[in-house]
């Protein structure tokens, strides 16, 4: 624990956001997954009003397991492919960036580390 938060201190002196920087390091660190689900946070706008603001850019740059979701897809009217096609183009994480969340998917998943290989692998070859 001392070391981590000797890394999580560096990482955070760079960051005017302090607290946000320990939780993402936190995050990252313990690979704990982020169901995030972009519809839903801008219908209901509590923290994110534009796809353009919303924050998985960072989750990801950071190192956060984030993956995709939908919520409730009958009241926010949406498709778990719609939230793909939101995330590259709304968001702007174009096809890199929706590859990473398809992948962290899979890593989030409670398969055993041979099923997740075997998973990536078949995500991987279907992607040429």
């Amino acid at each position: 624990m001392r070391e981590w938060l000797a890394r999580t201190a560096r990482k955070a002196a760079t960051d005017a956001n302090w607290v946000f920087a320990i939780v993402m390091a936190l995050l990252a660190e313990r690979a704990v997954p982020l169901e995030i689900c972009p519809r839903s946070n801008v219908v209901t706008g509590k923290y994110v009003r534009r796809y353009e603001d919303h924050p998985i850019r960072e989750f990801l740059k950071r190192g956060v397991l984030a993956t995709l979701n939908t919520d409730d897809p009958v009241l926010f009217d949406v498709e778990l492919d719609e939230e793909y096609l939101r995330a590259s183009e709304k968001i702007g994480l174009g096809k890199d960036g929706a590859v990473a969340l398809l992948r962290n998917g899979v890593r989030a998943t409670f398969m055993d580390e041979a099923g997740k290989a075997a998973a990536l692998a078949e995500l991987d070859a279907s992607l040429g």
